[in-house]
């Protein structure tokens, strides 16, 4: 991507020279230091791929839904279970927290198994992205990519950047003065006890300052990357075309994570109801599109 990697490895001390490794959130990068390769959008994805191991199930089928599943209450990963028993023989997905607490003899805190079976789940993902793919198929005056930038967008007022740049301009005029005040002070104009006093009130109100400019410039970064990143996923939806079936290389794609509910109702009368949730790469959910399915 353009980006020169340091600090991955350091060693014990001068005279330990064993190297140690350095967790990857401790690195030091710096971006764009010579030309990419490839772009964001591309590594992303590959590396997205790299970090899930592909498994097949026991009737040798791809696990499209491998490293993406959810369990909503719990956050952990959901596993396959084939069993030809159970929901049509397809089997189903399962929540890894609740097998492991189980299997643990855990219960306090339990999670709750969050069953789904494999065509609940296929079917339902597959009409959310049918329906945000004909959205934006159907959008011809910009709506699409308008409501995603309304939903993304911080809540930032518009005198936003009018704040910015007051608190910029008071920023450098308590830097003017401070200056000003230690010149005068070096030079006799002003006696070290009013020099005291007069520091101490601008430097506090510049550390005052100075803190609101980093929260306002945060906010508006913020603001600035959810614009981004709807218009370059408005771009990535509409190379789709109308699709009928669900791919690995589709959900890699568009998908960041599938969130699962646990299922209400019963599965012996009909009723059994659950919702499934999908957050798209780069925006999140999109709200309207989510997935009730029963089985």
């Amino acid at each position: 991507m353009g980006d020169m990697v340091n600090h991955r490895q350091t060693i014990k001390s001068f005279k330990n020279h064993k190297i140690i490794y350095v967790p990857k959130d401790e690195w030091i990068i710096v971006s764009e230091t010579h030309e990419a390769l490839v772009d964001r959008e591309t590594f992303d994805k590959v590396q997205k791929i790299a970090a899930t191991k592909k498994r097949t199930n026991k009737r040798k089928n791809d696990n499209i839904f491998s490293g993406i599943l959810k369990c909503y209450d719990c956050g952990s990963n959901l596993s396959f279970v084939s069993d030809t028993r159970k929901y049509g023989g397809e089997g189903f997905y399962t929540c890894s927290g609740y097998k492991h607490q189980v299997h643990r003899h855990i219960t306090e805190n339990r999670c709750s198994p969050h069953h789904i079976s494999y065509h609940v789940l296929y079917d339902s993902v597959l009409t959310q992205i049918q329906r945000l793919i004909h959205m934006s198929k159907a959008d011809d005056n910009g709506d699409f990519l308008q409501d995603l930038l309304d939903s993304r967008r911080s809540k930032v007022s518009d005198d936003s950047q009018k704040s910015l740049n007051m608190l910029n301009r008071r920023s450098q005029e308590l830097k003017r003065v401070i200056k000003k005040i230690v010149e005068q002070n070096a030079n006799g104009v002003i006696t070290d006890e009013m020099f005291a006093d007069l520091y101490t009130g601008y430097q506090d109100e510049l550390t005052k300052v100075s803190a609101k400019l980093d929260a306002l410039e945060t906010v508006l970064t913020e603001a600035k990357k959810g614009e981004t990143d709807a218009e370059l996923f408005t771009e990535l939806i509409k190379r789709q075309t109308s699709i009928s079936e669900l791919s690995r290389e589709l959900l890699v794609d568009l998908v960041d994570h599938i969130e699962v509910h646990e299922a209400t109702g019963s599965r012996y009368d009909g009723t059994r109801h659950l919702e499934t949730e999908v957050f798209y790469r780069l925006i999140g959910a999109v709200g309207g599109l989510g997935g009730d399915g029963s089985q």
